[in-house]
Order: C-alpha cells, then sequence, then structure tokens
C-alpha cells in the first residue's frame, strides 16, 4: 500500500499521514508544514471539498470537475486565512496562496485516481509503424484500333415457303384449280399497245389483289354440272340465292337446258346454255360439298383477269401476239366448243386453260363501261347494280378481239347463250 492514503472517516475523507502534501511550489516548505500543524481543520476542509466534488465512485476523474473544486478551495482558504490574520503569515498572499492550493489540488486528483473503485488501466504506449507510401503506377494501355466485334450469326427464323403460282389442287367434288396468289398489275387497255382496246377497257390502271385464292383450272364441264343436277340441285332451294330463285319459278325451270347439244355434249366440254343464277347455285353447291368451310363462288372481273394474264399486262393469256393455235375462236371454224383440255399451250401463268376462247365466262361484277374511270385500287368487285353481269374471255363463235385479256363483255343474269359459261374461285391458302 502506498504511503499517501486516503481514509474515510466520519462521513469525510481525510490525510492519514503528514507527510501526504508535499509543497511543489517556491514556498518556503517549513511555512507549509506549519500551516498544516497550525490548522488541521482547514486542511480537513479543503480534502472534505475536493472529495466530495470529484464523484468517488467514478472511474474517471475529469478535469471539468476538478477545476471548479480547485476553485472553490481557493475561496475556502481564503477565508480561513482572513478569518485568523494573526495566525497567518503576513507573507502568504493570495496570489502564494493559490500556487499552494493549485499543487495541493494536483496531488489530491492523483491520488484520488488511485482510490476509484474501477482502477484506470495503464496506459501502454501503442506505437504505429509510420506508413510508407509506396506509389502507385497506373498502366496505361496500349492503343487499340478499334475493330469491330464479330457478330454472332443469328440462324433465320423459318417461315412459310411461299407456294409457287400454279399449285394444283383437286377440291371435294373432284375439280381441279390452280393457285393464284395475292399482288398488282396493270388492268384494262393501254391503247399505245394494243391498237384493238376499246373504251370501257380504259384506262389501264393498276389494281392489287391483297388476297390469295383458287380458281378452277378448266371451265366448268358437263360432266362437273351434270354431277350438281343429279345431287338435287333444280330442287334444293339452299343452293339458290333470292333472286334465282325468283327466276326459277318465274320461268319455271326444273333443270337444265338441253336444246344447246349441238355446240356442247361431250363431258369434258364446257357447259353452256346454263345463266348466271345457275352459274351460282352451282358455286353454293361447291360450298356446301366441300364441308370445310370452304366459300366458293364466281370470281370478280379484277380476279378474273389477273388469273389470265398476271403482274406482266399481256394481251393474250400466252404474250402480245395472236395465235390461233392456242384458242378457240371464230378464227379457228370449229363452230362449237372444244375440250377444255384441247389447248395446253395456250393455258396462263397460272396454268388456266381457255382464259382465251372457247366459252365466255360469267363473273360475279355487275358491269358498267365506265367503271374504270373510278374504280378502287385494291379488290374492286365492280358497280353497286345494273341490269347486266359482265363475262370474259371471249368464245368460239366470236373473234379474237374479245379473247383478248383485258377484254369486258355483258350478259343479261338470265340469258342461257350457247357460248356462256363459267368457272369458279375459292379463297383460302390450303392445298
Amino acid at each position: 500500500m502506498h504511503k499517501h492514503f486516503l481514509m474515510y472517516h466520519s462521513g469525510f475523507w481525510r490525510i492519514k499521514s503528514l507527510k501526504v502534501i508535499r509543497l511543489r511550489s517556491n514556498i518556503n516548505k517549513s511555512r507549509a508544514r506549519r500551516l498544516h500543524f497550525q490548522y488541521p481543520q482547514w486542511v480537513d476542509l479543503r480534502f472534505n471539498v475536493v472529495a466530495a466534488a470529484c464523484n468517488r465512485t467514478s472511474n474517471t476523474l475529469t478535469g471539468s470537475i476538478c477545476d471548479a473544486t480547485v476553485e472553490r478551495l481557493v475561496d475556502t482558504q481564503c477565508q480561513m486565512f482572513f478569518r485568523y490574520p494573526q495566525r497567518v503569515d503576513s507573507r502568504c498572499n493570495r496570489e502564494r496562496t493559490q500556487r499552494v492550493i493549485g499543487t495541493h489540488a494536483a496531488q489530491l486528483t492523483l491520488i484520488a485516481a488511485r482510490w476509484t473503485r474501477t482502477p484506470t488501466p495503464s496506459f501502454t504506449p501503442t506505437y504505429t509503424a509510420t506508413p510508407t507510401i509506396t506509389p502507385t503506377l497506373t498502366p496505361i494501355p496500349p492503343t487499340t484500333t478499334n475493330v469491330p466485334p464479330t457478330p454472332t450469326p443469328i440462324p433465320p427464323t423459318p417461315t412459310a415457303t411461299p407456294m409457287p403460282a400454279g399449285t394444283v389442287r383437286t377440291d371435294a367434288a373432284g375439280i381441279a384449280q390452280v393457285y393464284v396468289p395475292a399482288g398488282c398489275f396493270l388492268m384494262g387497255s393501254d391503247p399505245a399497245k394494243d391498237s384493238q382496246a376499246q373504251p370501257n377497257e380504259k384506262p389501264q390502271h393498276k389494281v392489287c389483289l391483297t388476297h390469295d385464292y383458287w380458281i378452277d383450272q378448266y371451265d366448268v364441264t358437263n360432266a362437273a354440272f351434270d354431277a350438281f343436277v343429279k345431287a338435287g340441285g333444280y330442287s334444293t332451294d339452299g343452293y339458290w340465292s333470292s333472286d334465282g330463285l325468283a327466276w326459277k319459278q318465274s320461268n319455271k325451270i326444273s333443270g337444265p337446258d338441253t336444246t344447246c347439244t349441238q355446240y356442247s355434249s361431250e363431258p369434258q366440254q364446257p357447259r353452256v346454255c346454263v345463266s348466271w343464277y345457275e352459274a351460282e347455285a352451282y358455286a353454293k353447291w361447291r360450298t356446301q360439298t366441300a364441308k370445310d368451310g370452304a366459300s366458293y363462288r364466281l370470281p370478280t372481273e379484277a380476279e378474273w383477269e389477273y388469273a389470265a394474264r398476271g403482274s406482266q399486262p399481256l394481251i393474250y393469256p400466252w404474250g402480245n401476239q395472236w395465235d390461233g393455235s392456242k384458242a378457240n375462236t371464230a378464227e379457228s371454224r370449229i363452230g362449237k366448243t372444244s375440250k377444255v383440255d384441247q389447248y395446253p399451250s395456250g393455258k396462263s401463268w397460272v396454268g388456266a386453260y381457255d382464259m382465251a376462247g372457247n366459252v365466255f365466262q360469267w363473273t360475279t361484277d355487275w358491269y358498267d363501261a365506265n367503271y374504270y374511270n373510278g374504280s378502287p385500287q385494291n379488290d374492286p368487285s365492280g358497280a353497286f347494280s345494273n341490269q347486266y353481269r359482265s363475262v370474259r374471255g371471249g368464245s368460239w363463235n366470236l373473234k379474237q378481239d374479245l379473247a383478248r385479256t383485258p377484254s369486258r363483255d355483258r350478259n343479261v343474269p338470265a340469258e342461257r347463250l350457247n357460248d356462256d359459261g363459267f368457272r369458279v374461285v375459292w379463297l383460302g391458302r390450303s392445298v
């Protein structure tokens, strides 16, 4: 135990040893001892003030509390000095008193710090090595030439293979049809290129068909039409339009015309002496026979002409020059219809036969001689109404000028003529 210690007595901390106070000032040590022996209560009072001010339960004796304590101790000392002036050395003036008290306060701070309940850990100096600054060298990348990265090849997305124009299919009725892809062409005649151009064929204008379709490869034959008759074609009202029923009932029509056999009697010859209403009913029968949702009808003038001449404005299905060996017209002097497959060299770009000569073909359009003056570019469908329906293609008993692909003619829907036949189209793409 250190020889300097504090002892708790009567509610106060007091000095046990007389050597606890060591005056380290310039004041004479003998005067300090005399002061202690003569005024012991005063010394106790000073320490009591210090002990009360410096909280003995704290771990650290803070500087701010001790500073305040010293100030209070000085004031108390001064009071004691002046209370007993005859016992106090007159040379112990206020300045020296403050220096003595300051020394005592420093000693008391040291003693109180040693006797707190939790000893203050001794200070162990930590030596921190001075870091050596090593310069960091930032590498400068070499100059490179901007070479575009090699692209990773992306395989093309598989697309449906376009169906070739002229692809042939056979429908549920056993009728061959050829495929006509959507496209644009010049419809009508250009007088500068065609000397036989007629007023109802002008002006030549661009037309676009936005849908694919199939057209019968041949004119409807006697054999094909007889299948319609045997299937109850004339007795089934569901095949007929309201106008067709009215025509059939008013004219007491119960079957096909039988007066035209001299012009067409063989199974593979085209059906003639057939009205527009009968051709319409046949198309409706083909629709119901298909049983797959396919819808058959007569072609529009634009659909017929596009299948006949294609994107090139050909005057005839095979080219721009007439060739009598490729079509049955009046120039052939056959005097009747020919078999539908007799002129393979005269077929059109999609493989359709007899698009020039043999028989006229009904279309679904109402006829209007001035229709081309204001017809729409996309999918024209003819005049709104009229008394005539358009027919196309020329025939066996008329000259070749009516067999040109842009040639237009008309007939009354109710007429049954010996050079009128037809073919139908189906809108769709599946084979």
